[in-house]
C-alpha cells in the first residue's frame, strides 16, 4: 500500500478539467488505510475547493511543469498524520494544510501545521540525509489575509510564524518563492516519499531542547516547541498554565493513555514556569529517571526524588515553590513509615504552601498500585481530610473522586499515545503477557506493515559475539552503527542488555555461561549507563540494567535476557506464564507477586525505540518460552559464518 494517495505533475494539474477522479482516489485511499470517516458532501466540497485553489494559483505561475504535487502523504510511522499537499524542490520541502471553512484560525490548526514541519525536519530520513529545509503553511483558501481571524493566537505564535498563515491573496508570495528553486526529479520524489523514520529523541534529549526553548517563558510557545509533536499536548498544556496562573491554591490531576507524554507535560510545565520566573520543582519516585534528567539537564535541585520531599517536609516546613509537579502520583506510598501517614496526606496537610500554589499530579492510567503504593484512592482520602484545595480532574476520574468536591476539566486527559513516534509495542506486549500467541502474532503482523518492527531471538548471550554476516557479529554490527551515527551526526545510538531483578543471580550466571555477573539496580549509576556504559558489551564486563533501572527511559535496541524468573509453560496446548523466584521475593510481594512479575516484564518489553533482541537461553526450562515466541511470530537471528 502506498504511503500517499496520489502524485501528479503540475502539467497534469494545469490540464485538469474535472476534480472527480482525484476526489474518488482520495475517498478510496482513506478506505484503504482504514481511516474511519464518512466522506460527507462537506468533505468532498472541501477537497474540491482545495484542488481548484491549486489550479487557480499554480496554473499561471512560472513553476516548471515537472513540479510534482503529493496528495495526502502519510508521515513516516504515523497512523493519521497526513498533510493535505506536499511539493518537493531541491533542498526544500513545502507542506500545505488547507482549511476551507470559517475564517477563524484555532490553536488546533496551528499545532497541526507546525507539527508537520517539525516531524519532517526531525524524523524524515531523506530530509535529514540531504539536509533539506522544511516549510509548512496553513492556507485559509476562502479568505483574503485581512479577513482571517488570528485573535486566538495572541501570545501563542510569533510574528514570523503568523506569516505562514496564508490567504488566497497572500499565497502568491509563496508561489514566488517556489519559482526560485528547482523541483526534484521523478526518481528523487519517489525516493523521498519512501523515506523512513529516523530515530526519535529520548526523554532526556527532549528535556534539553525544552529547557532551551522555554528559557524566556511561555509567550509564543507554539513557535518555540519543535522537538515533540505538540498538537497532541497543547490543549492540556494550555489548560495547565491557565490553572497555574489562577489566584488560588489548587491541585491539578493529569491522566492519559500509556505513552501519551505525561513526562513531557511535566517538563514543559517545569521549564515554562522557570521562564516565567515562578519557582517550580519536579518530583519523581523513579530514581533512574531522576538521575538521568537532573544530570543531563543540570537541574539537580529542580528535579528531585520524592524521598527528598519526605525528608525536607516531614517537619511541616514552608514550601517556597509556587508549582510542584509529581510524576506517577498514583504510585506514592500508602504509609510513610517515618511520619505514619500516606504520602498524599504529607503533601496536602503537613506542608505550608504559598496561597496561590499549584500541585500537578501526573497519573498513569491502567497501572495497578505496586507493593506498598496507595493508588489514586490515597489522594481521595487525603483530599477528604483537606478540603481547602481547589481540585481539577479529567472527566474519566469523576467517579473516582465522587466523595471530593472537584471541577471536571476534560482537557486534562491525554488521549493519544506518542509511542507511534517510534515502535509502539504496548498492545503486542499485553497479548504476550496474556499468553495469547495467536493475538500477539496478529498484532505483530500489523506492526510490521505499519512501522517495520524488528524483534529477533537468539538462544544464548554468546551468540551475540558470533559472526553472522560476512564474519561480523551482532555486537560488532551495533558498535559500528553507534560509531557511524556518533561521527556523522553526534547521534547517541544506545543498546544494552536488560534483565529482571527478580532473577536469582546464580541462575542468571549459569544461563549466561558466566557472562552476567551483576545486574545494575543502583539508580545513581543510571546517567553513566545511558551515557554509553550500556553499550560496553565486552565479555566479562557487561553492565546489565534491570527494570528498576529502565522504567521511563528507552534504548534504541534493548537486548532482553530471560533468566528463568518468568517463563512460559504449555499446558494442554495453552500457553501461560509461570514464576520461579526466591523465597525472600515471594515473602516480600506475597499475593501481589503475579502482578509484580507482569509489570516487571511489561517494563522490560517496552523499552525499545527501534529494535529488540530477546535472549532465551538454550535450556530445557526455557524451551517452551522459546516455542511461545516462535508461535508469536518472532524469528531467529540467522547465524552465517562467512
Amino acid at each position: 500500500m502506498n504511503n500517499f494517495c496520489k502524485i501528479i505533475t503540475l502539467k497534469e494539474l494545469r490540464n485538469l478539467k474535472d476534480c472527480t477522479e482525484i476526489i474518488n482516489e482520495l475517498i478510496k485511499y482513506e478506505d484503504d488505510i482504514g481511516y474511519k470517516r464518512e466522506c460527507s458532501k462537506t468533505q468532498i466540497k472541501a477537497w474540491n475547493l482545495e484542488i481548484q485553489f491549486l489550479v487557480a494559483q499554480l496554473s499561471n505561475s512560472k513553476l516548471s511543469d515537472d513540479v510534482r504535487i503529493i496528495f495526502e502523504y502519510m508521515l513516516p510511522n504515523e497512523n493519521t498524520q497526513r498533510p493535505d499537499v506536499i511539493l518537493l524542490f531541491k533542498e526544500k520541502v513545502i507542506v500545505l494544510e488547507f482549511k476551507t471553512g470559517g475564517n477563524k484560525v484555532t490553536l488546533d490548526y496551528v499545532a497541526q501545521f507546525m507539527d508537520y514541519q517539525s516531524i519532517l525536519k526531525t524524523y524524515h530520513s531523506v530530509v535529514n540525509k540531504k539536509n533539506m529545509d522544511v516549510e509548512s503553511y496553513l492556507v485559509m483558501c476562502a479568505y483574503n489575509a485581512c479577513d482571517i481571524d488570528l485573535t486566538e493566537l495572541e501570545y501563542k505564535l510569533d510574528e514570523n510564524d503568523k506569516k505562514r498563515i496564508l490567504g488566497k491573496d497572500t499565497f502568491r508570495t509563496l508561489v514566488n518563492k517556489m519559482e526560485e528553486v528547482e523541483p526534484l526529479s521523478e526518481n528523487e520524489v519517489y525516493e523521498w516519499v519512501n523515506g523512513q523514520r529516523v530515530r526519535g529523541y529520548k526523554v532526556w534529549e527532549v528535556g534539553q531542547r525544552l529547557k532551551e526553548d522555554l528559557k524566556d517563558g511561555t509567550k509564543n510557545i507554539y513557535s518555540k516547541i519543535s522537538s515533540i509533536p505538540y498538537q497532541y499536548l497543547h490543549t492540556t498544556q494550555d489548560k495547565i498554565f491557565d490553572l497555574v496562573k489562577k489566584d488560588e491554591k489548587n491541585i491539578i490531576f493529569v491522566s492519559g493513555v500509556p505513552g501519551a507524554g505525561k513526562t513531557m507535560i511535566g517538563l514543559i510545565t517545569l521549564f515554562g514556569c522557570h521562564g516565567e520566573h515562578m519557582n517550580a520543582r519536579y518530583y519523581t519516585g523513579n530514581g533512574a529517571l531522576q538521575n538521568v534528567l537532573s544530570k543531563t539537564l543540570s537541574e539537580k535541585s529542580e528535579i528531585q526524588m520524592l524521598s527528598s520531599f519526605r525528608t525536607n517536609y516531614e517537619n511541616s516546613n514552608f514550601c517556597e515553590e509556587r508549582v510542584l509537579i509529581f510524576d506517577e502520583a498514583q504510585r506514592f506510598w500508602k504509609e510513610n513509615y517515618k511520619i505514619k501517614c500516606p504520602d498524599p496526606e504529607l503533601i496536602l496537610k503537613k506542608v505550608n504552601y504559598p496561597e496561590n500554589a499549584s500541585i500537578i499530579c501526573l497519573i498513569g492510567d491502567g497501572q495497578r498500585p505496586g507493593h506498598g503504593e496507595g493508588g489514586i484512592e490515597a489522594w481521595v482520602e487525603a483530599l477528604k481530610k483537606n478540603p481547602s484545595w481547589k481540585v481539577y480532574v479529567p472527566g474519566n476520574y469523576i467517579e473516582t473522586f465522587k466523595d471530593v468536591k472537584v471541577e471536571k476539566v476534560d482537557e486534562l486527559f491525554l488521549d493519544t499515545s506518542l509511542r507511534n513516534h517510534f515502535i509502539d509495542l504496548s498492545n503486542w506486549v499485553e497479548l504476550v503477557l496474556a499468553g495469547d500467541a495467536v493475538g500477539a502474532n496478529n498484532e505483530l503482523t500489523r506492526l510490521k506493515k505499519e512501522v517495520n518492527v524488528k524483534i529477533k531471538i537468539v538462544r544464548s548471550l554468546s551468540k551475540l559475539y558470533e559472526g553472522y554476516y560476512k564474519g561480523e557479529s551482532i555486537v560488532q554490527k551495533l558498535k559500528k552503527k553507534r560509531d557511524e551515527m556518533t561521527k556523522d551526526s553526534n547521534d547517541n545510538y544506545l543498546y544494552g542488555v536488560l534483565c529482571s531483578s527478580k532473577n536469582e543471580p546464580s541462575r542468571v550466571e549459569n544461563l549466561s555461561g558466566g557472562m552476567i555477573q551483576n545486574i545494575v539496580s543502583d539508580h545513581r549509576l543510571a546517567n553513566e549507563w545511558y551515557n554509553g556504559d550500556c553499550c560496553n558489551l565486552d565479555t566479562g564486563n557487561i553492565k546489565i540494567g534491570s527494570e528498576m533501572f529502565t522504567q521511563g527511559l528507552e534504548l534504541d535496541l534493548p537486548i532482553l535476557f530471560f533468566g528463568g524468573d518468568y517463563y512460559i509453560e504449555n499446558k494442554n496446548g495453552k500457553y501461560q506464564w509461570a514464576i520461579n523466584v526466591s523465597t525472600s521475593i515471594q515473602r516480600k510481594y506475597g499475593k501481589e507477586l503475579s502482578s509484580i512479575m507482569q509489570d516487571t516484564y511489561r517494563i522490560l518489553l517496552t523499552r525499545a525505540t527501534e529494535e529488540m533482541i530477546l535472549v532465551i537461553p538454550e535450556d530445557p526450562s526455557l524451551d517452551q518460552t522459546y516455542d511461545f515466541f516462535k508461535a508469536v511470530g518472532l524469528e531467529d537471528y540467522k547465524m552465517e559464518n562467512k
